[in-house]
């Protein structure tokens, strides 16, 4: 079945394809499990966005979402349930275009922990991490398609690229979707060293953060 493409839209059908392709590379490397999960590219005024209830594995361009900037659906597909989560990034960050949300297991692990430093939730292990994802922000807990967490994510995107959401895992974003997934990528592995590292004597690059201009973040607004 043809993918529906808006009229007045710049969206080339093949970036479509590659968000089905860079979807079901996060499934099938353990990043997303079940229907949990989503992504979304924006275009013009819409966004395109990973169905509800659909694992990201064996998506096609056929299956995604299709929404206005008010979250109108614009094709017969039901968005994910964290879509407004999206709309709020791509409402305040003109200069993001991806966007990926991921249950990914250190991820969540991390915004379980009870006790978490908000300004430096993780300690800097790699420059990768220093540079894709640093600062990276805490948002509270808040369930899922509420217009808390979504007020919530919409205030701290403003001025960082990376969100931890309390027991919900990463939100990672970018001018393109290979920026985003990038992101993504860092920061679980930073979580996953994190807990390896854990009862060990370690060193980190925590000081170099006072020296670092992010450039992850350098377009933040």
């Amino acid at each position: 079945m043809p993918v529906f493409l808006p009229k007045k839209t710049n969206m080339n059908p093949s970036e479509l394809d590659q968000l089905c392709a860079v979807a079901a590379g996060l499934h099938d490397r353990g990043y997303a499990f079940g229907s949990t999960g989503s992504l979304s590219l924006r275009a013009d005024d819409y966004v395109w966005i990973t169905p509800t209830d659909k694992p990201l594995s064996g998506l096609t361009t056929a299956q995604l979402a299709c929404l206005a900037p008010d979250g109108r659906s614009l094709n017969r597909n039901a968005p994910p349930n964290d879509s407004a989560v999206h709309l709020a990034i791509y409402r305040c960050r003109p200069d993001v275009n991806a966007a990926i949300h991921l249950y990914s297991n250190y991820a969540v692990a991390v915004s379980c922990l009870e006790r978490l430093d908000p300004v430096q939730p993780l300690p800097i292990l790699t420059p990768q991490y220093l540079m894709s994802v640093v600062p990276l922000a805490v948002i509270p807990y808040f369930p899922l398609g509420s217009e808390q967490l979504a007020e919530a994510v919409a205030t701290e995107a403003q001025t960082h690229q990376c969100l931890l959401l309390r027991n919900q895992g990463s939100m990672c974003m970018g001018s393109t979707l290979s920026e985003a997934l990038n992101r993504a990528e860092v920061l679980e592995a930073n979580a996953r060293l994190f807990f390896l590292l854990r009862d060990l004597p370690v060193h980190t690059l925590d000081g170099e953060a006072r020296n670092h201009a992010p450039a992850a973040n350098q377009d933040a607004r």
